[in-house]
């Protein structure tokens, strides 16, 4: 994929903004908020004319669709929707706490479209490092995940393996939903990922 010079600027200037801390210690990304319920984030995708599905169900609709708040919708762990973030094709999935009401805690950005990873990857680094410093120091033979602590409650991973994922995790609601879950609480060292082009 090629990029151009005002192309990229843009692109990146987009993603800076999209991690936007709230005075409640959210995070914001697109019309996301963490913290949000389930019928919250409907309601958002409703008014946005966002394709939001659960986890693992294809739709070929490029808008909200009504039918597929269903059942299994309500009861899914997580639930998503398929777009572009720098005209790269990507899927965002949003994970839930299972307890009512049900929150958002976790959004994560995987781009599986074709890119320029030379171009991309280094950008993706520098534009996170220069919104808020430098990462955590990685562990030995994880030159590729990059954390940061944004602050007690936020946490936000990048990883660049075979594709670029972008996570991030509330982690109040995420020790509060493992421990609902009989799940002994670690930090978790995995991708934390966004940007969008079109959308934000």
């Amino acid at each position: 994929m090629k990029f151009n010079n005002r192309g990229i600027f843009t692109a990146f200037f987009l993603l800076v903004m999209v991690f936007i801390s709230t005075p409640a210690l959210a995070i914001k990304f697109d019309v996301w908020e963490t913290g949000m319920s389930l019928a919250e984030l409907v309601e958002t995708a409703k008014a946005n004319n966002i394709p939001i599905t659960q986890a693992g169900t294809i739709s070929m609709d490029s808008g909200f669709n009504q039918k597929f708040v269903n059942d299994g919708f309500w009861n899914a762990s997580s639930v998503g929707y398929s777009t572009k973030l720098f005209g790269i094709n990507s899927t965002v999935s949003m994970r839930m706490t299972p307890e009512q009401p049900r929150r958002l805690y976790e959004i994560e950005i995987l781009m599986t479209g074709r890119m320029d990873k030379k171009k991309l990857y280094p950008e993706l680094i520098s534009t996170l490092i220069e919104k808020y410093g430098p990462p955590n120091k990685p562990k030995r033979g994880l030159k590729k995940i990059y954390q940061w602590t944004l602050n007690d409650t936020d946490q936000l991973i990048l990883k660049l393996f075979s594709a670029p994922v972008l996570t991030y995790t509330d982690i109040t609601y995420q020790k509060a939903n493992e421990a609902k879950s009989g799940i002994r609480y670690k930090h978790q060292e995995s991708g934390t990922m966004q940007n969008d082009a079109d959308k934000l």
